[in-house]
């Protein structure tokens, strides 16, 4: 099974960057810059320490362009000042791959030809037998092969090499699907006094099931023997009477299959 997530998760970098500058003491000065994405916040530092607002220190926002304006400059503003944009986090759902399938993971660059890392768990992906990585323009894929229990974990798509480009998304991958039924329950009619079996197959062997008659529980007995062999689910009536007749349920989990067993024979008047 294949199952494609996409999101667009846009990737942020700067357009136009910050310049050097050598201004004169008491004299105004204006940094700027213009980042991808006009919705994203910037943070100024100056010698990584957040820059504030005040009385000498303007920060302003137009579009896409972020301006830090300082005026009657003193010695000590003299400095290393950065413009930081990290961008967004977007979240993809969780999913479920069926053992054994191929799970194909994309998401969308804002601009293609940016440096792109994919990550397992925080470790670096390559490609290889088992990781396929494609790239098409701002498209890109990771598809792992031949899922298994191991591949479960948190893949991340991070994009650039810097803080500016920290555009992350990522999301948990589980390679086991919830129950289901690979052989339903069939519909039988029996004789009174005879017995009659009820069997099904579930996904998986080792998979806890409830038995129900007329969506009550059944409890294996005399009267009721359950068997489970690997996928195969079995449940055996003895001695039938026509008082068995009824709705039978097979249970795992969320999922379930029903049929209804018929005794004929002598029995009150219907």
């Amino acid at each position: 099974s294949c199952v494609f997530l996409f999101a667009a998760a846009a990737s942020v970098f700067f357009e136009k960057e910050l310049i050097n500058q050598v201004v004169m003491e008491g004299k105004s000065v204006l940094l700027s810059c213009e980042v991808s994405n006009a919705n994203v916040p910037v943070t100024w530092k100056k010698d990584n320490k957040v820059v504030e607002e005040g009385e000498r220190c303007v920060i302003r926002k137009k579009g896409p362009t972020h301006t830090l304006e300082i005026h009657k400059l003193l010695l000590e503003d003299a400095g290393e000042y950065c413009c930081i944009s990290r961008g967004k986090k977007t979240e993809l759902c969780n999913v479920v791959a069926e053992e054994g399938g191929t799970l194909s993971l994309c998401c969308e660059l804002s601009k293609p030809g940016v440096f792109v890392q994919w990550r397992k768990n925080r470790l670096p992906i390559r490609a290889s037998r088992k990781y396929d990585i494609n790239q098409d323009g701002g498209l890109l894929q990771l598809h792992i092969k031949e899922v298994k229990p191991e591949d479960s974990g948190t893949y991340t798509c991070q994009a650039g090499e810097t803080p500016v480009f920290n555009d992350i998304t990522s999301h948990e991958l589980s390679s086991e699907l919830p129950p289901f039924f690979k052989k339903d329950l069939q519909s039988v009619e029996a004789e009174e006094g005879g017995s009659v079996s009820l069997s099904c197959q579930v996904s998986k062997p080792g998979l806890s099931v409830q038995w129900k008659k007329n969506k009550l529980p059944l409890r294996g007995g005399k009267k009721y023997q359950i068997r489970q062999d690997g996928c195969l689910q079995e449940l055996l009536i003895e001695e039938l009477k026509y008082e068995d007749s009824g709705s039978y349920t097979c249970q795992a989990g969320a999922a379930e299959t029903t049929a209804s067993v018929t005794v004929k024979g002598v029995g009150p008047q219907r």
